[in-house]
């Protein structure tokens, strides 16, 4: 999904992307009863994770990778998909027993 064109986000400048973000309250992205759920639930769809997998480092995971991808244009392009690539593998590298 995240190279997939379906995204609409996909479309927006950074510019439509900040006035977006400036609409929405902080607690919109601080809300960590909805960080804990969101994340406590995806995680729960994991049947082998890690004993250690700490739901508030996936979720920074998850904001992390989201960030980086609303702000690509500042990205070497020409490198994007792997760099985005690497960071999904190492959340998956951090849920998942090895």
């Amino acid at each position: 999904m995240l190279h997939a064109d379906t995204n609409v986000f996909d479309y927006l400048t950074s510019e439509d992307l900040a006035k977006i973000q400036s609409k929405w309250p902080t607690e919109y992205f601080l809300n960590e009863n909805n960080d804990e759920k969101t994340s406590t639930w995806i995680l729960s769809h994991v049947e082998v994770k890690q004993n250690n997998c700490n739901w508030k480092v996936f979720a920074n995971y998850l904001k992390a990778l989201a960030i980086v991808n609303s702000k690509n244009d500042l990205l070497h392009q020409d490198v994007l998909n792997i760099t985005m690539d690497c960071l999904i593998s190492d959340i998956l590298d951090y849920v998942y027993e090895s």
